[in-house]
């Protein structure tokens, strides 16, 4: 074959797989008009649009905190109760955890939490039970030099450390983390999956807003990532309203 036309062929073949690979990349990031975030998500952005669409709201509960115009609905088979930190003066106010009260085990699980802190991005991720972390590098096809690696956040899990995804937003951001865990399958210990999820509004001359969340295959309840942002969400659009 002709060199030149060999050349014409491969470099299409590679501009070709490059605008592939973009337009796959794209198509599983989702756009939070809400929230005015940016993230990535395993679902493709049509379904996960479609997912959160679907949500219906009209039995969730109320949680709100009149004297600071603080407003979010919530899953109602999900239980709050609210602990102070008088130790934590990072902390400004109590913490608001909501659980699931699972019939398999009788016990009651972390789903996700609310609160107000002067703490930074960091802290709240290191908090919220994210690492950081420069041997996932050596998951990479094509890690970059030793001397350039800088720390990444990642999660822990039975299967070892997976690179977290960030949220990117004007004006909240976060992490979304998944990865395995052990869990009781009744016959023994099996394989689970476990998803973490934090957001945070950075405010200047007040606390920062935090929404904390953790689930995983044992908590045995039908709480999803879609439940999690449709509930900041709400929160958002009425404390932009209260603004």
């Amino acid at each position: 074959m002709n060199n030149k036309i060999y050349f014409i062929i491969t470099h299409l073949f590679f501009i070709n797989t490059v605008l592939l690979a973009q337009y796959n990349v794209a198509d599983y990031i989702y756009h939070d008009k809400i929230l005015g975030i940016d993230f990535q998500t395993d679902f493709g952005k049509e379904n996960y649009k479609n997912s959160m669409e679907s949500i219906n709201i009209d039995n969730w509960s109320n949680f709100s905190l009149h004297e600071k115009n603080l407003f979010f609905k919530y899953p109602s088979y999900l239980k709050f109760k609210s602990r102070y930190f008088p130790n934590n003066k990072e902390i400004c106010d109590s913490v608001y955890i909501f659980t699931y009260y699972s019939n398999v085990d009788s016990a009651s699980h972390y789903v996700f939490s609310f609160y107000q802190t002067k703490e930074d991005f960091d802290d709240v991720a290191f908090n919220s039970g994210f690492d950081t972390s420069t041997s996932i590098y050596n998951t990479y096809n094509d890690p970059p030099p030793p001397n350039e690696r800088k720390p990444l956040w990642v999660t822990d899990g039975r299967t070892g450390l997976m690179e977290a995804d960030s949220i990117i937003g004007k004006n909240w951001n976060g992490l979304i983390g998944k990865n395995s865990i052990g869990i009781d399958i009744g016959s023994g210990i099996g394989l689970g999956d476990k998803t973490q999820i934090f957001l945070i509004l950075k405010r200047t001359n007040e606390c920062n807003i935090v929404f904390d969340c953790y689930y995983d295959s044992e908590t045995k309840c039908d709480f999803s990532e879609h439940d999690f942002f449709k509930i900041v969400e709400i929160f958002y659009e009425n404390y932009n309203h209260k603004k």
